[in-house]
């Protein structure tokens, strides 16, 4: 699925670069990014809410569409602790993670939409693409942090740190001046992983723990014995996690300088 999708992506932003109408837009993103899974179900949860940034290009091929490649990094957390559900509470886990998120995505602006000009220069705008992504989710065991992976929790096989997600979304972009042009964006994840959080199925056979109490004491926080668990729920196997991003940006226009006009902007040169 990585390599066909790889190829696709390139091929797309190749096709970008070689088109004749060149507008170009470089710039920087600060906001927060969050979770939700098992560990916190719910839509906001402002415990969970953390300081992201990142870097992003956008390619403006007409008034309409834009492509655009974004690399953002932020950190996500969950914590049954924090909640007010009687079976959170009682399984009492918890982690977080840093990620680092790729993205390549497509947008449509509502309003025929020219960074650089006064003439067109606000939109709201929609957008839906591909992601690549790195995860850890970390938790705290005895006042030593552990890599939950390598814990094999559920009894599972060491899952990857690479994930993939569908990343889909909108914002306002706002052209202030020749140069700078300003947004804001909310960007939802899906994540077709549901070990974000380490959290997804059942209780393991507390037998295959026996040489590592580290990871028995982080599969099992409740207050029950292991061997009571067996099999029961700890995660839902049906669903995914998710993970988003939103703040706000600014991108610095860059022209391509020539002697033919463009079409696409007929004000600039390329």
């Amino acid at each position: 699925m990585f390599k066909k999708t790889g190829i696709i992506m390139l091929f797309i932003f190749a096709f970008i670069s070689t088109t004749t109408a060149q507008r170009h837009e470089l710039g920087v993103f600060v906001g927060a990014s969050n979770y939700n899974g098992e560990l916190n179900p719910g839509p906001v949860n402002l415990n969970f809410i953390h300081p992201a940034f990142g870097v992003m290009y956008r390619f403006n091929k007409s008034k309409h569409v834009s492509y655009k490649l974004n690399a953002y990094y932020g950190w996500i957390s969950g914590n049954d602790a924090q909640s007010s559900d009687t079976f959170q509470l009682k399984r009492n886990l918890s982690f977080f993670s840093h990620l680092f998120d790729v993205s390549g995505v497509m947008e449509f602006n509502f309003f025929p939409f020219i960074p650089g000009t006064q003439d067109i220069n606000f939109t709201p705008y929609i957008f839906a693409g591909f992601s690549i992504f790195h995860f850890n989710p970390t938790a705290d065991f005895q006042a030593h942090n552990y890599e939950l992976r390598t814990m094999h929790t559920e009894g599972e096989p060491a899952y990857g740190q690479i994930g993939a997600a569908f990343p889909f979304g909108g914002g306002f972009k706002m052209s202030v001046t020749q140069v700078i042009n300003i947004g804001f964006e909310l960007g939802v994840r899906k994540a077709y992983t549901n070990y974000l959080d380490d959290v997804s199925t059942i209780y393991p056979d507390p037998k295959i723990f026996a040489n590592n109490p580290a990871a028995a004491g982080l599969s099992n926080k409740t207050n029950q014995t292991s061997q009571s668990l067996i099999g029961r729920q700890r995660g839902n196997p049906n669903g995914s996690d998710w993970y988003n991003f939103a703040g706000f940006w600014i991108t610095f226009n860059v022209f391509k300088i020539g002697k033919h006009s463009c079409e696409a902007f007929p004000k600039f040169r390329y």
